[in-house]
């Protein structure tokens, strides 16, 4: 516990990784029920500490008292392409959702920017037809916040549901047409 709370107060470098050394309980959970994996994306941009969080194997699949998990709080958080792809490694569940329906691969598409952590997503198989609590889909977030020819692809390689409605009554295809600029993928 006392890990926890040095990862909350302190900022400095070399008595964080020092705590680390000591292999803390990384699933520990506070009132909020966040774990100490997720403090660390959320606070820390070291690419260092957040790799030494990683080594130790922590579960990502830990949800806190609004549905986040680690992979989430990652994806939202953390910007290190390195990190990210660590994060993928240890195989997260990417269809967990928070209390918003979301997920880590609407999380990933929304707020990743990286061609290679995206594509190394969608190797993962995510389930891309899951919908939040206002009907989008990760696939609506990649067509709407992501601009690489390459994933959109491997999106449409996963044969999503094109028909699947927000509650907007936007489609899937309709996404495509609206936000995406590559003529390629619309044909």
């Amino acid at each position: 516990m006392y890990a926890f709370y040095a990862f909350k107060y302190f900022k400095d470098k070399d008595i964080l990784l020092e705590v680390l050394k000591q292999k803390p309980d990384l699933n520990f959970q506070d009132n909020l029920r966040i774990t100490f994996a997720m403090y660390a994306f959320k606070y820390f941009k070291d690419k260092d500490i957040l790799l030494k969080v990683l080594k130790q194997k922590p579960d990502l699949n830990i949800q806190n008292d609004d549905g986040n998990n680690g992979a989430m709080y990652a994806f939202k958080y953390c910007k290190d392409k390195d990190i990210l792809l660590e994060v993928l490694k240890q195989k997260p569940d990417l269809n967990i959702q928070n209390d918003d329906g979301n997920n880590g691969a609407m999380y990933a598409f929304k707020y990743c920017k990286d061609k290679n952590v995206l594509l190394e997503l969608l190797k993962q198989k995510p389930d891309l037809n899951i919908q939040n609590n206002f009907g989008f889909t990760a696939t609506m977030y990649a067509l709407n916040d992501c601009y690489h020819e390459e994933v959109f692809i491997e999106i449409l390689k996963q044969k999503p549901d094109l028909n699947i409605q927000n509650y907007y009554g936007d489609t899937i295809a309709m996404f495509a047409f609206q936000y995406c600029k590559d003529k390629e993928i619309l044909l």
